[in-house]
């Protein structure tokens, strides 16, 4: 009756991966379980594989217990004068610092090369789409793919051989677990994104199985908790019924602080954000493109490219350093732009930081519109639709 009210299989898995780098864990994980005669051989398992005195490993458990420390309950005013911290970006406001993105999608839907893009940028610090990036090293656990094709589709993106970019392939996580090898990882990985593709190639867990996958999780969410690592892309593929997710266990996307679901059609697909803990998911879904050609993959953001043949549109318009927002729309409309159209994206222009905006107090507060310089410089220099 006893094994049934305990997950003794878990309890087994755990103690498969044994050594003296992961003790303290497994004594912190044996402390919930009853000293019972299941536990006692366990308990005597560990103590053959690790060469050490049974004794010692029940004084080590019962110390754990001790040393528990008693949670301190916080009150709600505590918690309104406790400092905020401000919230960091690696992509601005996709990827915060210390979070997990959890990329989904069907096989074959572009999941690894919006990855190898999504390295490109931010180690270069180039724009993901339209948005911001911080220059950050990147290092890429690649259990899917051999090496040639890796290099090959970063080439092909555009990724120049001075990219702060890293690998970690089949061949070198040989023999590392991890679950208990975290902490070797946060080293190996520190100050670094980590994109991991995929989920189910890094663990030899049953994926449908909550007690199972919530070790790997754990894991995870420990190589984040642990501060070396600056945040962690996992690329998961979906099952049959795309309108489930990803496959398998609800603890895999219970962790993640953000879910995106790639869904292909052809060469277009939508970058779907289903989930995100600090901004409203329907802001951060776009329609994009794979454009390939020899030796060259592109990736468009289909729903901007019309904004940025409008800001092209806007910087032809006659050398007047302030634009009146009536004379836009007339000069505009004669070139087959809608009205709507133009007062929409002389909005989305002033939210996104492109263009500036002032109301002339002499007349009638018209609003009046220019370039800001950086964005006059990235159109010269052809850097917008990428």
């Amino acid at each position: 009756m006893e094994k049934e009210n305990y997950d003794y299989d878990k309890l087994e898995k755990t103690l498969e991966g044994a050594s003296i780098g992961n003790y303290a864990e497994l004594m912190e994980i044996l402390r919930v379980y009853p000293l019972n005669a299941i536990t006692k051989r366990y308990i005597n398992q560990i103590a053959r594989r690790l060469d050490l005195d049974v004794f010692d490993i029940l004084r080590d458990i019962e110390k754990s217990v001790s040393e528990k420390k008693t949670p301190k309950l916080i009150s709600f005013s505590e918690l309104i004068r406790e400092p905020e911290e401000p919230i960091s970006f690696i992509i601005e406001p996709l990827l915060p610092i210390q979070s997990i993105m959890l990329l989904t999608g069907r096989r074959a839907n572009f999941k690894s090369i919006f990855a190898g893009d999504l390295a490109r940028c931010i180690s270069t610090g180039q724009r993901l789409l339209d948005w911001e990036t911080t220059p950050t090293k990147v290092v890429i656990i690649d259990m899917e793919n051999r090496p040639r094709l890796t290099k090959k589709r970063l080439q092909e993106l555009g990724t120049p051989e001075t990219a702060d970019i890293h690998f970690l392939f089949r061949r070198e996580m040989q023999g590392l677990n991890i679950e208990t090898d975290h902490a070797l990882l946060s080293d190996i990985c520190k100050d670094s994104v980590v994109i991991i593709d995929t989920l189910s190639k890094i663990h030899m867990r049953d994926e449908n199985r909550n007690s199972e996958m919530t070790a790997v999780m754990s894991a995870l969410l420990n190589l984040i908790e642990s501060k070396a690592i600056k945040a962690l892309v996992i690329l998961h593929h979906q099952g049959k019924n795309i309108e489930l997710g990803g496959r398998g266990a609800s603890v895999i996307e219970d962790n993640p602080d953000i879910i995106v679901e790639l869904m292909r059609t052809g060469t277009a697909a939508r970058f779907k954000c289903t989930k995100h803990r600090e901004v409203q998911e329907d802001k951060l879904t776009r329609d994009i493109r794979f454009d390939f050609s020899e030796n060259s993959i592109r990736i468009v953001d289909i729903g901007n490219e019309e904004f940025y043949r409008f800001l092209r549109a806007f910087e032809a318009l006659p050398e007047d350093n302030l634009k009146s927002q009536g004379a836009i729309i007339e000069a505009l409309q004669a070139q087959g732009w809608t009205r709507e159209g133009i007062t929409s994206y002389l909005d989305q222009g002033v939210k996104q930081g492109y263009l500036m905006m002032t109301k002339d107090r002499q007349n009638n507060n018209a609003k009046k519109y220019s370039l800001k310089l950086d964005t006059h410089i990235k159109l010269v220099n052809g850097e917008f639709g990428r």
